[in-house]
């Protein structure tokens, strides 16, 4: 899985990146077949926002935000977010509904 970061009027440390990229490489192996993740990184102000879009092949893109004071709670936050999404795209995907279409 290749992680991209975007840093928007922000400066961020090392530790941070490798943070994010463990998280996520930690959630991508509960969903198959994930080939990329965008993180962005933005400050306006006192407030810092982490913004997370995940490319997987067969699902679309589960897109999660987190927004504090400092970025390791954004992180923490946008990272908790994509888990639960993820959870709910893994149980759709496994059961579909009714109105699912067949090939």
């Amino acid at each position: 899985m290749e992680v991209v970061f975007h840093a928007h009027n922000a400066i961020i440390s090392d530790r941070m990146k490798q943070r994010a990229s463990r998280g996520l490489l930690k959630l991508s192996k509960r969903l198959d077949r994930v080939v990329d993740a965008l993180v962005r990184f933005h400050q306006d102000g006192p407030i810092r926002r982490v913004e997370i879009r995940l490319n997987a092949a067969g699902h679309r893109d589960i897109i999660a935000e987190g927004s504090s004071r400092y970025y390791g709670p954004a992180l923490r936050t946008a990272l908790t977010h994509l888990e639960s999404q993820m959870s709910r795209e893994k149980r759709e995907t496994k059961h579909p509904g009714p109105d699912a279409v067949r090939a």
